[in-house]
């Protein structure tokens, strides 16, 4: 992944998540809210998730990345 697409990842992960908070206000209505990211890959927007306080988790397919996930803490299942 080139350094730009990276960003870019990055910064429509927040956008989502913006949205999710911020529009869907009057759906979460607990302190902790899930968040299911599937096809995480490497866990951008899992981390993301994390530092706004949403409960995550990884759903992925790929053996190698849900090693990768385990190893970062995420909580994760294969499908």
């Amino acid at each position: 992944m080139e350094p730009l697409d990276f960003i870019i990842l990055l910064i429509m992960c927040e956008y989502i998540l913006t949205i999710i908070k911020n529009e869907g206000r009057d759906l979460i209505k607990c302190d902790n809210p899930l968040l299911v990211d599937f096809g995480s890959s490497y866990g951008h927007l899992l981390e993301i998730a994390k530092k706004e306080g949403f409960r995550a988790i990884g759903v992925e397919i790929n053996d190698h990345l849900l090693e990768y996930l385990r190893k970062k803490g995420f909580r994760h299942t294969r499908i």
